[in-house]
């Protein structure tokens, strides 16, 4: 076990390093079913100890959009996936969105630069102009 903290300690010299590191830890644990929200006190040595509290950890899904005609449907299909259930079984988006707001955004001739983000069944969705959608919770 010290030799692995020893390979991840390497690594962390950076903002970058860290987030790798942290993202190798999380998916190693993730694939394990080891649950790692909770306090933990991580030691170094007998001189340094932090308390850690990791209070959530969720997932998130992202999708290109092929085509920018169909930005909705690839919204509801993108939550549908996440949330393991049929596109048809999701509330209408129209209730959450005016979805004028994304024809209005994907006139390509007006090239806008943009994020929208909407709360869509528990989820925080974000659709953004380099045609991918984020779908965090």
């Amino acid at each position: 076990m010290a030799e692995q903290s020893e390979s991840v300690c390497d690594t962390v010299a950076s903002q970058s390093g860290f987030q790798a590191a942290l993202s190798d830890l999380v998916s190693e644990s993730e694939s394990n079913a080891v649950d790692i929200r909770g306090h933990w006190e991580v030691s170094w040595g007998d001189d340094q100890i932090w308390e850690v509290e990791i209070t959530s950890v969720d997932s998130r899904s992202t999708t290109r959009i092929e085509n920018s005609g169909h930005i909705l449907t690839s919204v509801i299909e993108t939550v549908a996936e996440k949330k393991g259930v049929d596109a048809q079984d999701l509330p209408v988006l129209f209730d959450v969105i005016d979805p004028d707001i994304f024809e209005a955004v994907s006139d390509e001739s007006t090239k806008l630069q943009y994020d929208i983000r909407f709360p869509y069944c528990g989820y925080q969705v974000t659709v953004s102009d380099n045609g991918i959608i984020t779908v965090d919770g």
